[in-house]
Formats: structure tokens, sequence, C-alpha cells
């Protein structure tokens, strides 16, 4: 309207251009005044992102002169001149409005399209057209140069891949008149380098495809890059690859060759099945982003900082017919930023150096949003390493004669400390970073064998201890580039200063004084929490950190020996400090220096371990987690924590016994031992071209590192003992260490010490009393009975200054059921037919692999005795002699199947109970569970039609219950994500976490994000859309709403509904017309509105998602 301001222009993708208050590239928008007044803005004039919501952000009160502009930042930011959202750069609604006695929009975008980095959109000087601006112009009048539209992404018709025959690849874009241009070196193709694409291109051998569209007056497309690999030239690798220098470049020894296989001692067959055993990741970029001699990372490895940060292309490609364990079915691609990480490794005579991905809004997204670690882990990164192993790479030492000289890498290279460090922090219930093992190609040249590793920083903290991002702090050592000083990567140092001079005063403390100590942890006097005192460390972390230090005997972190005044080196520690109620976490970081790789199999790391002055000891820039553990271990409260910790972990199944260990190690060890033959043909001979190392070095290096692990725990537990840190009067012992138990057990508690007296509790409280006292409520005996479900906390106390360390046992009452405690999860009814294999194995008919999954959701074990299967098939629990196998412990499932051995030969390592010998219907079938006295407590009706899904009949998929308040609906059901389903687990992918929050701003609440997406976690809006309909009055149109979900997302419900006031949303006006379970476990549906189209002027959808 005429004398009112406009919104002339806005950045959504700010990459350094315009800074806030706080200098950060934030979003902004543009509201000028073209009048030849004043425009006064008075409180009336409001910024939306939200049709819904055209009042969510008011506009500061303001004058605004005749042709001048004001400029609002877009960033969520609390601050005076930030709206309360920021843009979406692929586009969405934005308005300027007026509200004086009503809403009148004064500009519209609805929807405005999509936005790219550091180009502005907006209005052209006459209002008449709305353009992209080469030139952002912020508090001015928008720029001359400018593009109408942008140019459709481009498609490639077939995708990246692993192959091994000729493919024809078409790239094509949906904008009329644009021309395409792609390149096959790894650069980056334009209007002015590249190829004019005018045919399909064959794709023969390995190659690396970019493409671009471009078009004048448009915004051209982004570039794509799709590799394709064929395994089968890998073999044939040479020296001297085209395109690639030939070294040494710069001084730094570059090295491109496969060996031949029986020189590596392997054949070409199991190079082939070692680069399909795992998935892969390709990284393009330019080749003299990694080997030019100015600019090169590569080259000039030793080099580090943004400024040696090179733009480039990530995909993860997975291998034909590979079964992801973590379920994923897709991989994904990704731009970033390429850099050189790593120590020692960033040597000029290694020709194998380990990277770090940056993701950032320079590049395309702020993040890589795809589940990297399944389940396990989060699905948004900003960074992520790939490592490799470093300074026992098979790259950089060669084989020497003697096994523990630090450069015989025959001995020490294993692939698997440094991973298993992390995993043993995970079993030891810390946070800790994931890892996963790829095969690596660089600009489409096999690279070897490496693992991902998630950075500990502040996005690491936002992701698994809560809240944001900006309120965490990160603090590392600065490793040998810093002389080994204490830094900060992220926030500020003012709590860890607090934090470590509490922890030198508890040094200086008499033992008993708990002042300091308690101060640390935000308790009061007594110990107990105090929710107005901040809490500074989190002891109990600082405490599994070190076990595990000490255990891994590792030399390099936090203390390195390698210093001479034993400075600190490869740790970091992260905590909030906004929320005050977690201390510092600190995380095991690089400890491949560690687990028997140097000096010696009895290395003993428990300390203390001082260097330098105590000035310099003191110091905040020597700091580091294990002077904290050796300040605090003059405290006798501390010392008696670490000693339970210790007995806790190193016995009775702990996460640091042998078998914890081992079995630990195993996991990772397969999946090398899947892979190592193409590593040893890729690096074996790096450094000694007359002999290659070979997956014999691989297998004899293992071996000793699990020799090395054999009673490492009882090695550690002496060596605290001669330190103090665990007492020499023994723990007592339980003649069953908790678990499972039936009414009425007899729990003896033994006493190994020569005196002493045995004091217990069944509270959950501790026997010993802070201070060293008898808890009241401590009980002095040596056996009783149990009959309830309830912790045993025993310790021997020779006086109060000698007590053992702590046992302590869960022990669980198993009860009978009641209906809804069990639930039928998954049915296997008809199975998809046996392989070859399995019929070699003599099972031929598909119904040998039936089974039924059953669940405990009750908050108790329960005792399955006099429980059975029946109607459609019929199996008593009672059966069953070994007690355990009667009881289903809390969240637990157990397997039935038709013929266990047949179930044996498809899932192997899965555990079953029992059997049944009917066999369940191909059509229509009922399955009870019941009572002896027939009390049904779960049934359920299945069908092979009337909408159930029909993948699950004979297809390859198995049904999976999602909603056991109604299992005779078929919506209730859902096939399984993996072929032959899950048994024994989960494959759900339930939402947690903050409905309403938007973790990732981007303007999508986490609720509907979790939901309304695909396989991969890429979000899909929903699409309008309009149907031809006869209900019987005659056809009419009516508008539809189309959306997709994902379906292993279990605890959630979506409905769609119908407005046309947008006020009230009635669950009655929408009907389901379609549904279709897509290949991806997607579900898309579509509705209509009940009314036709002639009866509303207008409508409006909306897709309900609720949390069961």
């Amino acid at each position: 309207p005429p004398g009112e301001p406009v919104l002339t222009e806005f950045l959504a993708s700010n990459i350094d251009g315009l800074l806030d208050e706080e200098s950060d590239d934030s979003d902004w928008i543009q509201i000028s005044n073209p009048t030849q007044f004043d425009v006064v803005i008075d409180g009336s004039y409001y910024l939306t992102d939200d049709p819904l919501d055209l009042t969510k952000w008011q506009i500061p009160s303001q004058t605004i002169s005749p042709g001048n502009s004001i400029v609002i930042f877009a960033s969520g930011k609390t601050l005076p001149t930030h709206a309360n959202f920021s843009l979406k750069t692929e586009g969405e609604y934005l308005a300027l409005v007026k509200v004086d006695g009503g809403n009148t929009i004064l500009t519209e975008f609805n929807d405005y399209p999509r936005q790219f980095n550091n180009l502005s959109y907006g209005l052209a000087a006459d209002f008449s057209q709305r353009l992209y601006y080469r030139n952002p112009t912020p508090s001015a009048e928008n720029s001359d140069e400018s593009f109408s539209d942008y140019v459709k992404d481009t498609s490639f018709s077939i995708d990246r891949g692993i192959y091994d025959s000729a493919q024809m690849v078409e790239i094509t874009t949906l904008t009329p008149g644009a021309e395409i241009y792609y390149t096959t070196d790894g650069s980056e193709p334009s209007a002015t380098s590249g190829i004019l694409y005018n045919s399909p291109i064959s794709i023969i051998t390995t190659t690396t495809l970019r493409a671009i569209a471009v078009k004048d007056d448009f915004v051209s497309s982004n570039i794509d890059t799709h590799t394709y690999i064929f395994p089968g030239d890998v073999l044939s690798q040479n020296a001297t690859p085209l395109g690639f220098p030939i070294g040494p470049v710069g001084g730094h020894v570059l090295d491109y060759e496969m060996s031949d296989a029986s020189f590596a001692g392997t054949t070409d067959g199991q190079i082939l099945d070692s680069l399909s055993n795992i998935p892969s990741l390709s990284i393009v970029t330019d080749q003299d982003n990694l080997f030019g001699l100015e600019e090169g990372i590569y080259i000039n490895s030793e080099e580090r900082g943004r400024e040696w940060e090179r733009p480039a292309s990530m995909e993860m490609i997975l291998p034909p017919g590979y079964n992801h364990p973590d379920g994923l079915l897709t991989g994904f691609q990704s731009d970033f930023g390429l850099r050189i990480r790593g120590g020692a490794s960033r040597s000029l005579a290694n020709p194998k150096h380990a990277f770090r991905a940056y993701f950032r809004k320079d590049y395309g997204q702020r993040t890589l949003n795809f589940p990297l670690f399944g389940n396990e882990g989060t699905d948004e990164f900003k960074k992520i390493d790939l490592r490799t192993p470093q300074n026992y790479s098979w790259s950089l030492k060669k084989r020497q004669s003697g096994l523990n000289a630090n450069e015989d890498n025959s001995y020490k290279n294993t692939f698997l400390r440094e991973v298993l460090t992390r995993d043993l922090q995970a079993d030891l219930d810390q946070p800790y970073t994931r890892s996963r093992y790829y095969n690596l190609y660089l600009n489409g040249l096999y690279w070897g064998v490496y693992m991902t590793q998630e950075r500990p920083g502040d996005d690491f903290g936002d992701s698994y201890l809560g809240e944001d991002n900006e309120d965490f702090d990160t603090l590392k050592s600065s490793g040998n580039q810093g002389d080994y000083t204490t830094e900060f990567s992220d926030g500020n140092s003012t709590d860890w200063e607090t934090t470590y001079n509490l922890a030198i005063d508890v040094s200086k403390d008499a033992a008993s004084n708990n002042s300091s100590y308690f101060e640390l942890q935000g308790l009061d006097s007594s110990g107990a929490r105090d929710t107005n005192l901040p809490v500074y460390l989190d002891v109990d972390n600082l405490i599994d950190y070190h076990l595990l230090v000490f255990y891994s005997g590792s030399f390099d972190g936090p203390l390195s020996a390698f210093n001479p005044i034993v400075a600190s080196n490869n740790w970091f520690g992260v905590r909030n400090r906004t929320r005050d109620d977690r201390g510092w976490t600190f995380l095991i970081h690089d400890a491949e220096h560690s687990l028997g790789s140097w000096p010696s199999n009895t290395a003993d790391r428990t300390g203390p371990i001082w260097g330098g002055t105590v000035a310099q000891q003191e110091s905040i820039e020597r700091s580091n987690p294990q002077y904290i553990h050796q300040y605090l271990a003059n405290n006798n409260e501390y010392k008696i924590r670490f000693a339970d910790a210790a007995q806790r972990e190193f016995f009775n199944s702990g996460a640091l016994t042998n078998e914890s260990v081992l079995g630990r190690l195993a996991t990772r060890k397969n999946t090398v031992a899947d892979v190592i033959n193409a590593e040893a043909a890729r690096w074996g001979d790096a450094q000694d071209s007359n002999q290659s190392l070979k997956r014999t070095d691989w297998v004899n290096a293992v071996s000793n590192l699990e020799d090395w692990i054999d009673d490492r725990n009882l090695t550690v537990l002496a060596q605290l003992k001669a330190d103090g840190l665990f007492p020499t009067t023994e723990a007592p012992i339980f003649n069953q260490h908790g678990g499972l138990i039936s009414t009425g057990f007899f729990l003896n508690i033994a006493n190994p010490n020569a005196g002493g007296l045995i004091y217990y509790t069944t509270d959950g409280s501790d026997p010993r009393e802070i201070g060293g006292g008898i808890n009241p409520t401590a009980v002095q005996a040596s056996s009783f009975l149990i009959n309830t479900s309830q912790i045993i906390n025993a310790r021997i106390r020779i006086s109060d200054s000698d007590w053992s360390a702590l046992s302590s046992a869960e022990f669980l009452v198993a009860t009978n059921p009641a209906p809804g405690d069990l639930i039928i999860s998954e049915i296997n009814y008809h199975p998809y037919d046996p392989t070859p294999g399995e019929i070699n194995a003599g099972w031929i008919s598909d119904e040998d692999f039936e089974f039924i999954e059953i669940t405990n959701t009750s908050a108790s074990p329960v005792d399955l005795s006099n429980i059975s299967i029946a109607n459609e098939v019929n199996y008593s629990f009672s059966e069953l002699e070994d007690f355990n196998e009667r009881v289903i412990t809390i969240g637990g499932r157990i397997v039935i199947p038709r013929k266990p051995s047949a179930f044996a030969e498809r899932y192997p390592g899965i555990s079953t109970i029992g059997n049944y010998e009917e066999k369940l219907s191909n059509d229509t079938g009922t399955i009870e569970l019941r009572e002896n006295d027939n009390t049904i407590l779960f049934s359920v009706t299945y069908q092979d039609d009337a909408g159930w899904p029909s993948d699950a009949d004979g297809l390859g998929n198995t049904l999976i219950l999602r909603n056991p308040s109604a299992p005779n609906d078929q919506t209730s059901w859902r096939i399984s994500t993996e072929t032959g389903g899950n048994p024994g687990t989960s494959d759900s992918d339930p939402f947690t976490g903050d409905a309403n929050g938007d973790s990732n701003g981007n303007g999508i609440t986490n609720l509907i994000e979790h939901t309304l997406r695909d396989t991969t976690g890429t979000y899909l809006p929903p699409i309008l859309g309009m149907i031809n309909f006869d209900n019987g009055s005659g056809p009419e149109d009516y508008h539809t709403l189309t959306f997709t979900y994902y379906h292993p997302v279990d605890n959630v419900t979506t409905k769609a509904q119908f407005s046309t006031d947008l006020t009230t949303w009635p669950d009655d006006q929408t009907e389901l017309t379609s549904l279709t379970v897509n290949p991806d476990y997607t579900v898309t549906v579509t509705y209509r509105s009940m009314s036709p189209i002639s009866d509303n002027e207008k409508g409006f959808f909306r897709v309900k998602v609720t949390v069961n």
C-alpha cells in the first residue's frame, strides 16, 4: 500500500558478509522506505516466516527517513535487531505485516525460491520483478547485476556406486535452454572450464563425474558429483596414474601403486572382496587442492588452519547387496572443506595422511545431516575425522627385527588400538566418540582403509550432553604445534580455571577435609547435591576416564612420555557453562600409543606422574585431567570412589574384564579382517619395495594385542594397590553376582580376607558413610534370603579407615505377567524362499524359517512358566527346564522358531528358545499368548491382504508391531527394515527429545523433521494437490495433501487435518485416499478434504504428528 515500508531485499545464506553485533554472519532482511515522507515504525509492524503466525516478530519502534532502509538480522538470537527466526535456503514463506484493526500484508514472498550463498533476493527498483542479486546491498538500493531465476539441479540417470560393467550416464536439467558442462579429473566444471555435455557419457572405468548446468541471466546450478567405482581397476592401479603428479613434490613422497596380489600375500579375489566388504568414501577435489606445490594440502601436509582447507565433495557409497550393520539403505553426497589432520603422521615421508572434513554453509549445508553411526549416534555433524593408523602405519614405518623397536610396524599395526579404547569408554557408560571403517578413494584412486571419528567440540556437546552448542566450553591439548599447552577450541577458560584451582586445593587439604572436593561437585558440606551450586567436575567420568588410561597403558595422553616435562597430549574436555549440572567431561582421544604398543606389556601409567616444577604443574597452561586426578587422590572419599569403580569394571563381567574387552575387540577385528588385504596391497610396500607387509603381519599383531589384554585388569589392579588407589582389603564375593533369581533365593556373601566384617544394604545406599563410619541402615551378616528385586551393596570393614571396595549387584525377581506386559513384536509367517546355500544344508521349504518374537514391555522381569503360545501354533514355556530361559528381562526379547536348526542357518548367532511344530498360515492367522487358565494376555489376527503390509508375505520382510494397543489394526504393523527381519533386536527409530525444539536451526521442529523424512534423514515437505472424486453426488474436485513419513518411527502417529479458518482443526474433515509403502521403508499417504473445492473459498491443510 502507498505510504508504507517495503521488504526489498534479504540474504538467506550470508557468508562472511554483513556481520552482526557478535561478529556472526547472520541472515538479514532489508526494509526500505520508498516514499517521500518518514515512515514511523510504531509497534504495529511485524516480520514472519509463518503464514499461520503473521505477528511472529515485532519490529522495534523507529523511523525510516525517505529513501533509506533498515536491516533486521534473521538469526533467532534474543537481541533487539534480530528476528526470532532464520531464513531457509531451500525457500519458505516471508512477509512484512502491519496490524491496524486487522492484518495487512505489506510485502509477501509465498514462498520465496531456493537461495544461494552470498546472493541476495528481492524486488527490482520498480517493484515489478523479484530477482537474485550478485552483490548484496544491505541498507542501500539493490544492485544492478541480477539474475531472473536459477537453473534447476542436474540429474544423473545412473547413481553413484560400485560397478563391474560399463554404464551410460545421461545428465539432464529441467531448465529449458540450459547447458551442462562436466569434468572427470576432479576439477569444478563451469561454462569456461569443462566439457560441454551433448550425449550420454560412457563410464567404463573408475570415474569421478562432476557436472553443472548454466544459462545466461540465471544463477547456475550447484556442482553435482557422482563417483563410479570399478573394483577391477584398483587391481591395476599403477605408479603413474593420469593427472596425478609423480613424486616427490616439494619433498613430499607420493605413492599410488597397488602391489601385485601375490607380492602382498593375497589374491586378486581377496582384494576385490576387501573392496566390497565395507562401504566406501569418495573424496573429489581439484588436483591442485591436493598436490599443487603452493596450494596443495597433501603436498604441504605439515601446514594447519583454515587457510589450509580446500573445497571438496564427499560421497558414501554402499557396495551392491551390502547389508549395513547400522541398517542404512543409502549413502550420501555432501560438499565440505578438506584438511589434513594428525601430528607426527603429517611427515613428508608419509604418503598416506589422515583427513578432517568441515561442513559449513560456505560449501552448501551448515552440517552433514546423515546418520553416520546409525542409531548409535547423532545424524548432524559439523566436522568429522577420517583417521588411519599414524605412528604405526604401514605407510610410514617398515618391518624391523626387534619386536619392541619403535619402528617395527609388523608387530604393532592393528587398525584396532585407537578405536578400541574409545569403544571401551562407551562400555564404561561414558560419553565417547564413535567410529566406522571405510575404503577411501581420492579423486578416483584407491587410498586404503580409513575410519571415521566424531570430533569432540561444542557440537559434540550439543548432540550428546544437551542444550545449545554455543553454551559449551571445549578444551584440549594444543599438541606439538602448541608446545603441549592447554587451549580452548570453544568457549572460555573461566570455569576450567576454577575447577583446576579447586583440585589443587584438594591436594593441599587434609585427606579427610572434603570442602574443596565437595565444591567441585556442587555438593553441600554433608555431601548432598545443592542445586544452587555449579557442578564443575564430573568425578565419575574423571575416574572412568583414568581407569581406561591406566588399563590401556596409554603413554601419549593425557600425559605424554615423549616430552621431557611430561606435558599433556591427546585429550578433550567438554562442559556446558550455562547448565551447571554436569561438570567437565573427558574423552579418550588418539590413543594409538597404548594397549601394549610400547614400551612393555606391564606399562604402568597409574602414577603419580609429574613433570617440571610445582609452579608449572599448577599453571593453567599445563593443566590436564591426569593432574586433576592426582590432586584429588589426596582425598579419602575420592580414593574409595576410585576403588569402587575399579572393582565394578575389573570383576564380574565388568567393562575391563578379559571377556568384555576381547568381545568388544572381536567385533572390530572381524571388520578389519574383511578389508586388510586391500590395505596390504596398497601400502604394505610403501617403505620397502623389496618386501610387503601382509595380512599375516596383521594377524600376528592382533594376536599380540589379544595376548596383552589377557589379565591386563589384574596387572593394573596390582599397580593401583601399590599406588594406594585400591585397598589391600579385598571386596566381598557373592555366590551369584546379581541377575535373575526366583523368590526365596539364598544369597551367600564370602569374605576373602583373614579378618573384617561384612556389611550390606538393600536400599541402594553405601554401607560406608562419608568419613568412614558405618551406615545406620547397613546390616552385618553374610547370608540372607531375597524375595523381591533389589540392589545389594556390600563391603568388608576392618576399621573406619580400612574398608574394602564396594561389591554391588542387582537381583531381579521375575513376576507373573499381566495383560499388556507381553507383546508379540515380530512375526515371520511367510519367510522368503531358501537360498541355494540353505537348500544344500537341507532346508528346502520357506516355512522352515518361520519365527515369532515376544517382547517384555513391563517394568519387571517376567516369568513365562505359566505362559503358552496358542491358536495358530502351540508352545508351552513350561517345557523349558532352565529357569533363566523362562524369564524375559525388562525390555527383553525372545525368539521362538519353527525349526531351530534352519533358523540358525539363516540367522547365525541369534539365540532362540524352544520351537513350535505347526506352521503359521500364509494368509490369515491368529496367534495368542495365554496363561494356563486360558486368560489371554495378547492376541493378534494378521492377514496377507486388506491393507496389511504385503512385503511380509514371502517377499523378504517380516511384520513388526508399531502400536501394541491395537494389534488387530493393519496400521499398527509395518515391515522390517532388513530382509529376513531382525529377530532378537529392534529396528525401531523412535522419536526422543524436545518435540517442539529445532536442534539444527532450520525452522522445522525436531518431531516433524524426525518423522517426515526419508531413510537418510532428509526432510520431505508435504505436497498440496487436487483429486477428482465422486462421493455419490457426482464428480467434483477436492483438495489433497500428500506426505511421506519414516515408518520405523514407531512411537508417533500422523494425521492430515483440514481447516477453513486456520483456527479450528477437526479430525473428521479429511479422508485417507491412498497409502503406499515405499522400498526405503517410508510410507506415502494422501488425504483429501471431505468437502469439495466448490464448497470452500479457501482451505488449509496441516500434518498433525503426535508422540504416543
